[in-house]
């Protein structure tokens, strides 16, 4: 077996709570850099809640017909199914 075959990978997913990506470069590579193969851009931004990103970017789409739209304040729009 080889040393690179011995050394434990690391695999990062999703969203890294930092406020942007440079930092979240910085700090995976600070904890794990021998153990990564790839790196996240740790989802920040607008893509922080990233279902509500997608949801946004789904709804601007004219050929998506949007049934409702419920925000945090628990009010909702749009026609229920």
């Amino acid at each position: 077996m080889t040393s690179a075959a011995q050394q434990p990978i690391v695999h990062f997913v999703g969203s890294i709570p930092l406020p942007d990506t440079e930092t979240v470069f910085r700090r995976l590579s600070e904890v794990a850099g021998p153990h990564l193969r790839r790196l996240p851009d740790g989802e920040t931004g607008i893509r922080k809640t990233w279902i509500r990103f997608l949801q946004d970017v789904l709804a601007g789409n004219p050929a998506i017909e949007v049934a409702m739209m419920c925000r945090r304040s628990n009010s909702c729009s749009g026609t229920a199914s």
